[in-house]
């Protein structure tokens, strides 16, 4: 299960798609989604998170991943509108899923 949650968040080039996962994933969607980021040049790094959708999958045995997770103020907030959206970012996170998917 791969649960995309603030993939557009994250300014600067060449800034890391955040590819999370908690303690108990069995680490596959992770592994996949790091390996695929390497092969198509996309700068990822892996993290944990036990604090998002993907948590609820892995606590009944899946293997997931959270792409993204970058915290910014405006999160949740009147302020979090379209123009938090880094489009490089977005680019980066886009490309990954893709050609995982391939």
């Amino acid at each position: 299960m791969v649960s995309p949650d603030r993939v557009g968040v994250g300014v600067g080039v060449g800034r890391p798609v955040p590819v999370c996962t908690g303690p108990l994933s069995p680490g596959g969607a992770q592994r996949a989604l790091l390996s695929t980021a390497a092969r198509v040049d996309v700068p990822a790094h892996a993290c944990e998170d036990t604090a998002s959708d993907h948590w609820s999958f892995e606590k009944a045995g899946a293997a997931v991943a959270r792409l993204g997770s970058t915290s910014y103020a405006a999160y949740h907030s009147a302020q979090d509108l379209p123009a938090v959206v880094d489009r490089a970012q977005l680019g980066r996170t886009g490309r990954l899923v893709q050609a995982w998917l391939r």
